[in-house]
């Protein structure tokens, strides 16, 4: 796994739902330059102590090794980033400066054979990664089955919607979200190989009437 790339694909994916925002101004100056500020995502409602062992739960499920590969702690304007790399995926946790955690998210790749069809045994390991990718970042909601309650189901549609979009256009990045319980789910492909799958706190923009 070329995990360069997918912390690459995990920054951009979360740096568009925390886009730039202009601050307003009462007398707007075109001489001045635009001010803008980068939002920091809202709370997700659980802990960092919680939310990795529902993702420990999660892993379990689906025959995964909880071993710890690497771990990497940073500070940013909003809080702390944690990289975590598993088996198989980097997961990236955020918190707020209080220690919430705001966004969780989770890369990794296709298996891909390379006689270039794929073969049971990549279809399974795909559907195992998919399955525990989604487990894993439905964690915020505790340990329940996601095919289970309505949010998930909908987020596993969600994907395979973006996936029949990037089998018809490989080269493209492709991105579908999914709002619910003011959380923003994203799925993130790009070159129909590299995926992120987030939950990030952030309310559903209200339609303009």
């Amino acid at each position: 796994m070329n995990k360069f790339k997918l912390l690459a694909l995990l920054f951009i994916t979360l740096l568009t739902a925390c886009s730039p925002k202009q601050q307003a101004t009462s007398t707007p100056d075109p001489t001045q330059k635009e001010v803008k500020t980068l939002s920091c995502p809202k709370p997700l409602g659980i802990s960092t102590t919680e939310l990795k062992k529902n993702i420990t739960t999660a892993l379990l499920s689906y025959g995964r090794t909880v071993d710890l590969q690497k771990s990497t702690l940073s500070d940013n304007h909003c809080g702390a980033i944690e990289n975590i790399e598993r088996d198989f995926a980097t997961i990236q946790i955020r918190t707020n400066k209080n220690n919430q955690v705001t966004v969780v998210a989770i890369g990794f790749e296709l298996v891909k054979p390379e006689i270039g069809r794929q073969t049971p045994e990549s279809k399974a390991a795909n559907i195992n990664n998919i399955f525990s990718a989604i487990q894993t970042v439905l964690s915020i909601n505790g340990t329940t089955d996601f095919e289970e309650y309505e949010t998930g189901k909908a987020l596993l549609q969600t994907f395979f919607n973006a996936l029949d979009e990037s089998n018809k256009n490989i080269t493209a990045e492709i991105q579908k979200d999914l709002y619910r319980d003011d959380v923003l789910y994203r799925v993130s492909i790009a070159n129909n190989f590299n995926i992120v799958i987030s939950a990030i706190g952030q309310p559903e923009p209200k339609q303009e009437s």
